[in-house]
């Protein structure tokens, strides 16, 4: 749901505008998302930062930020557990959840920041798959 496209990195393989650097990046990407499925969200976060760096314009690194930060989240509230999903009564009958408050101003300016670079990349191009995906994946994580 949250991944990058398998096919979209094989696209960028085959298409020559696509620079090595991104390619680097797309692999630092991918090893984010792989770190945080296996509950290693500081390592997640880590590889995220480092994929920010390498692409200062590019919104897909801040949109890996944001999962990292959702997902650590989940794990601290354990949502991640199966447990909670055994019945219906860990939802109805459970504490009342809430983010730590700096989990979420983090979260949030990650996901401000994909959009703003997505919304500016589309002023140059209208179809930049990166920045298509960043808007699409970005609301679906903003909404939980």
């Amino acid at each position: 749901m949250l991944l990058w496209p398998k096919s979209a990195i094989a696209q960028a393989a085959v298409q020559p505008s696509i620079s090595a650097q991104t390619q680097n990046m797309d692999a630092l990407l991918d090893q984010s998302f792989s770190s945080m499925y296996n509950l290693r969200f500081d390592e997640a976060q880590r590889l995220a930062e480092a994929a920010k760096s390498m692409a200062k314009d590019d919104p897909v690194p801040w949109v890996a930020q944001a999962c990292a930060v959702l997902f650590r989240e989940f794990d601290r509230m354990h949502i991640l557990r199966s447990e909670l999903f055994g019945s219906d009564n860990g939802f109805i009958d459970g504490p009342a959840i809430a983010w730590a408050p700096q989990s979420r101003k983090e979260f949030d300016s990650a996901l401000s920041t994909a959009e703003k670079l997505a919304q500016d990349r589309l002023k140059q191009s209208k179809d930049d798959p990166r920045a298509l995906f960043s808007l699409s994946h970005g609301q679906r994580v903003a909404r939980g």
